[in-house]
């Protein structure tokens, strides 16, 4: 059945046309409602008779994106009812993002005056338990608290709304990091990690930042879950190992020559043969130093793809680079993996540092320190925020520690006089 195509002069209208049931389909059906943001400030703005001409301007891109089973109700001046047919709930959420950035990003001319404007747009699968009336209710009351909190959204409603909510935010960052690789807007950051046995060679450990479109930096914890989510990591790090590369180039036989560990994902790990392909085209003969580069992995990530990771350290090591275990002392046999890589650092894991205090951690982290001097590798504590800390680990004979209380990663520090933007 097709429902009504031309706008509806009113509400119940709209409350109409949700209430009749429509034949059997394998697809999903839902209502939404747009809300454009902050319509009264841009009445104010651009004057009455031009804010209607706005919103017809608005209608019309709403409407070039539907389709013949698709219906549209105007609700009011700045709200807009859809019902809409797809396939599955991944069509709904492409449409309704699709809106939210089309209409975003376009610019309405209004006689002589040019328009920008963002919309919040709340989605509800038709059909689920709730009554068609606690339906309507939720998608304005959601939709309207959403746009007063900053809006230009879109936000699932009802019982199945959590996890495909999840799902779309996952897609959208994902979103915001592929653009933002292809656009150069990722950035790095430098945190220090102290030697405790003094000398003037430093050492920095990378972590990479996003920066939107909007110029809001996102932290890697914000960005990465989803960017793994939709296999973005190899881009990702070869992105950061690029730029790296290219820092340590410029940074060559000067004073301020440092060490940088470069985080490996578990994806670059699993591609190990690929990945080292890559590196050797990037480096065109050259050798690296360890003094100056060492890649590093998590402990749990070797583990489950040891012969990879194996064969994968041997040739960053046959190449001249360094090699880290991160995360180190929670696998099932941390002292077996220090037989298999050939690692020259390792960095314990966040909980001996939160848990220092249990004497039984402290045990198991001085056997693993008297493990690694066996095989000659530097140990490295993180998530250091306690100056009374530090004595204690030198005591125990960690060689560096890194954390807030040590300093805080800044974007500068390596980059900023060798062009390598904030």
């Amino acid at each position: 059945m097709n429902l009504p195509r031309e706008p509806a002069p009113s509400r119940a209208a709209f409350r109409a046309a949700l209430a009749v049931s429509p034949p059997a389909t394998d697809g999903v059906r839902a209502a939404l409602l747009l809300h454009i943001d902050g319509w009264v400030g841009i009445e104010e703005r651009i004057g009455f008779v031009e804010a209607e001409a706005l919103a017809g301007l608005v209608s019309a891109t709403i409407s070039a994106r539907l389709t013949p089973d698709d219906a549209r109700y105007a609700l009011s001046i700045d709200e807009t009812g859809l019902i809409l047919q797809r396939a599955d709930f991944a069509g709904i959420e492409r449409l309704a993002e699709t809106l939210r950035r089309e209409l975003h990003e376009e610019i309405f001319t209004i006689r002589d005056q040019e328009v920008q404007l963002s919309v919040t747009l709340a989605w509800f699968r038709i059909g689920t338990v709730d009554t068609l009336d606690a339906m309507l209710h939720k998608l304005v009351s959601e939709a309207r608290a959403a746009s007063l909190k900053g809006g230009n959204t879109v936000i699932g409603v009802g019982v199945i709304a959590p996890a495909v909510q999840n799902d779309r935010e996952d897609a959208r960052i994902a979103g915001l990091t592929r653009r933002a690789l292809a656009e150069d807007r990722m950035r790095l950051a430098f945190q220090s990690i102290a030697s405790l046995e003094g000398g003037r060679h430093t050492h920095f450990d990378l972590q990479v930042r996003m920066v939107d479109e909007d110029g809001r930096e996102w932290r890697a914890t914000e960005f990465l879950p989803a960017a793994q989510k939709f296999n973005l990591m190899r881009s990702v790090d070869r992105w950061v190992i690029a730029t790296a590369l290219d820092i340590v180039q410029r940074r060559r036989g000067t004073r301020d020559a440092a060490t940088l560990f470069i985080k490996l994902s578990e994806d670059t790990v699993r591609d190990a043969e690929a990945f080292i392909l890559w590196l050797r085209g990037l480096l065109d003969g050259q050798r690296l130093k360890a003094s100056e580069v060492v890649f590093q992995a998590q402990e749990l990530v070797l583990q489950n793809h040891i012969r990879k990771a194996r064969a994968l350290t041997r040739e960053l090591v046959e190449l001249g680079a360094g090699v880290a275990i991160e995360h180190f002392g929670v696998g099932s046999n941390p002292r077996q993996m220090l037989d298999y890589i050939p690692a020259q650092f390792l960095k314990f894991h966040a909980s001996y540092t939160q848990s220092f205090a249990d004497r039984e951690v402290r045990k198991r982290l001085g056997d693993l320190i008297e493990a690694a001097k066996q095989h000659r590798m530097k140990t490295i504590v993180s998530h250091v925020e306690r100056a009374d800390m530090m004595a204690k680990l030198w005591q125990m004979g960690i060689h560096f520690i890194q954390g807030y209380h040590v300093q805080e990663p800044e974007v500068v520090m390596l980059g900023e006089d060798l062009g390598v933007k904030r």
